[in-house]
């Protein structure tokens, strides 16, 4: 074997040996890099962000009793009455009664003329200038038609009488018959709206509120409960305080 061949049999062990050594080298280095990565540190319970509290359920009868004594009904009374049935059917009649008259949402307001036995129906929390317009069209023919093509006459409807809770006279030549919920925020808004139209029409026009509770509205029964049993402690004056004091919440 000459001189030039034993030095290539080195110079390719030596290699191989240095490729080991260089793969060795890298293998522990990647392993070093992987184990030292950030891993996800997971909380102790301690640490963990807490869960938003579930609301509070609001205790209905209690938030329309302290209502009824806020103005002056007898707390004994008010709590056994609320806790009976006595007007479940006074108020399915007043709700049937709007549904014939075609409300389909609250509120909805019927302006009547008693004397002549026709109304309109406004759908809505609608300005007072609607309500004005509409009214002061009644009160010079109370057969004429709506100029305000989103007002419609109403063929059929329960006429104003005794049984209801009026704001105002019997005999006023008209009366606004709202369906309302006691729940809805809607017939909130309109509230004080139709509190102006009594007050400026000065006798001209008398107010009824008739119950139109909605079946996606837990507190809105129970509420109508309450002004009923308002009314039949307190009468006409007790129902109109009660009414007031919820639709201004």
């Amino acid at each position: 074997m000459t001189q030039s061949s034993d030095q290539n049999i080195w110079f390719g062990v030596a290699m191989f040996l240095l490729g080991l050594i260089v793969g060795a080298i890298l293998s522990m280095t990647q392993a070093r890099g992987i184990s030292s990565l950030p891993t996800a540190q997971v909380p102790s319970p301690s640490q963990q962000v807490p869960s938003p509290q579930a609301p509070q359920k609001v205790d209905v009868t209690a938030e329309i009793l302290g209502i009824a004594t806020s103005i002056g009904l007898d707390e004994k009374k008010f709590s056994s009455c609320v806790q009976s049935t006595s007007f479940d059917d006074t108020i399915a009649k007043q709700l049937q009664s709007g549904m014939d008259a075609g409300v389909r949402g609250t509120p909805g307001t019927l302006i009547v003329s008693p004397k002549t036995k026709t109304a309109r129906f406004i759908s809505g929390a609608q300005q007072f200038e609607s309500f004005k317009k509409n009214i002061d069209e009644m009160l010079k023919n109370p057969l004429s038609k709506p100029t305000d093509s989103s007002v419609t006459l109403v063929e059929k409807f329960e006429n104003v009488s005794a049984k209801d809770h009026i704001r105002g006279s019997m005999d006023a030549p008209i009366i606004l018959v709202e369906y309302a919920d006691y729940e809805c925020p809607f017939c909130h808004a309109v509230h004080p709206t139709l509190e102006r139209v009594v007050t400026d029409y000065k006798g001209k026009v008398s107010w009824v509120v008739r119950h139109y509770p909605l079946s996606f509205h837990a507190k809105a029964k129970p509420y109508a409960v309450g002004a009923e049993c308002a009314a039949s402690i307190g009468g006409s004056d007790a129902f109109w305080k009660y009414t007031d004091a919820v639709m201004g919440k």
